[in-house]
C-alpha cells in the first residue's frame, strides 16, 4: 500500500507506517481536504444560523468583532469576516501540518469542533424561541392581497 501523497516528507503513513514521499511546498494538494470541507460547511452553517436568529428571532451577534462587521458592512461584512477566518485557519493547519502532521490534523479537527458550538447553540435557540415575524407564506399572501384565497381555518 502506498503512503498518502499529501503527507509531508518523513511523516509515517497512518495506514502503512511507511514514510511519505517528499511534497513540494508549492504542491497542488492540501494536507487535510476532508477536514477543510467540514470546516467550510460548519462555517457556512454558522452564517446561516446567525442570519436566522438575527433576522427572525431578534437576537444580537455576541461576538464583538462580528457584530461590528455587521454594523459597518451588513451581512456581507460578516460573510467576508467568516471566510477570512477560514482562510487563516486553513493556512495555519497547512503550516503546522507540514512540520508536524498529526498536530496539524488535531488543529483542523479542533477548528471544526469549536466552530460547531455556535451552530448548535443557534439551532437550540431556533427550536425554543418564537420567531418575531410572520411565517413567510402568510407574509407573501398578505403582501400580494391573496390572503383571502386561503381556507378560513388557515387565515
Amino acid at each position: 500500500m502506498r503512503p498518502h501523497p499529501a503527507a509531508p516528507a518523513g511523516v509515517p503513513s497512518a495506514s502503512t507506517g511507511a514514510r511519505a514521499p517528499h511534497v513540494e511546498q508549492g504542491g497542488k494538494h492540501v494536507l487535510y481536504p476532508n477536514h477543510y470541507a467540514w470546516y467550510v460547511l460548519v462555517s457556512t452553517l454558522d452564517l446561516v444560523m446567525t442570519n436566522t436568529v438575527i433576522h427572525h428571532f431578534n437576537a444580537r451577534e455576541v461576538n464583538t468583532i462580528a457584530d461590528r462587521a455587521i454594523a459597518l458592512f451588513g451581512f456581507w461584512g460578516l460573510i467576508g469576516l467568516k471566510f477570512a477566518t477560514v482562510v487563516v485557519v486553513v493556512l495555519i493547519c497547512e503550516y503546522v501540518g507540514r512540520r508536524r502532521h498529526a498536530t496539524g490534523r488535531r488543529v483542523a479537527a479542533w477548528a471544526i469542533a469549536i466552530s460547531a458550538i455556535p451552530v448548535i447553540i443557534a439551532a437550540a435557540q431556533v427550536m425554543v424561541l418564537k420567531p418575531k415575524s410572520r411565517p413567510l407564506e402568510r407574509q407573501i399572501l398578505e403582501e400580494s392581497g391573496m390572503l383571502h384565497a386561503l381556507p378560513p381555518e388557515r387565515r
